[in-house]
């Protein structure tokens, strides 16, 4: 017997129809500001990009010559990464990808929307905001840390909501690793594990035995420090 494909009730429909556009208009103002094109590079995107040329040439742990001190290496070394790969175009493709990243950390936020709020047209709005604000992208041009940073602690956020609404081990592992990640981005990331940490204790302590809450807090742990620990013991 042939199964019969039943249509879609009139609100989901709509849904789909909604978010749809809606992602739609995000690719749009994305690629709006990759064709303008990528503006001069000024002050600190300056040195990211230099710092980033150091690390392609082969000093990734930047302590050739003029040791630095100041800025953390997660975003000269994702930079180094296109510099590697796409040579002469390295800079357009960096400028693209941080575009995407955006669109991205939309995507992401209308996710954790509809985790919150419970409700699909949550993540509507999530979207709905996300198109009002141009200077993420205009940011982006710039080839400055945020839009990596801002990135990494979104899906981090994404990964903590995913671990409240079903505590698992992948989940305390992605958490580790993205809080890590953005802390390799900006330091100021490090100070989010402890608020987590407590949020899963008291959280985690009503669904989870002792024994297997420890062990995911031990997990995200022991990812966060493998993370961090090879830039704590090149500073030291």
């Amino acid at each position: 017997m042939q199964a019969h494909l039943q249509p879609a009730p009139r609100r989901d429909r709509a849904w789909m129809m909604i978010s749809a556009f809606l992602i739609c208009l995000h690719l749009a103002k994305c690629g709006l500001f990759i064709a303008v094109g990528q503006p001069p590079m000024v002050g600190d995107a300056r040195h990211y990009w230099g710092d980033g040329e150091r690390m392609a040439a082969g000093d990734w742990l930047m302590v050739q010559g003029d040791v630095e001190t100041i800025r953390t290496p997660g975003y000269p070394f994702f930079l180094a990464l296109f510099q590697v790969v796409f040579g002469s175009h390295s800079l357009i493709a960096a400028s693209v990808s941080q575009q995407l990243m955006v669109f991205v950390t939309a995507i992401t936020s209308a996710w954790i929307c509809v985790r919150v709020s419970g409700s699909r047209w949550g993540g509507v709005l999530g979207l709905s905001l996300g198109l009002f604000c141009i200077s993420q992208n205009s940011l982006a041009d710039y080839l400055l840390s945020d839009t990596l940073f801002t990135l990494l602690l979104t899906l981090a956020v994404a990964a903590f909501v995913a671990w409240l609404d079903r505590p698992s081990i992948n989940s305390a592992v992605a958490i580790g690793l993205l809080v890590g990640l953005a802390t390799l981005v900006r330091p100021i990331a490090q100070f989010a594990g402890g608020p987590i940490i407590l949020t899963m204790a008291f959280h985690g302590w009503k669904q989870l035995r002792p024994r297997r809450l420890l062990l995911h807090v031990a997990a995200l742990l022991v990812v966060l420090m493998a993370v961090l620990g090879p830039w704590y013991a090149r500073n030291y």
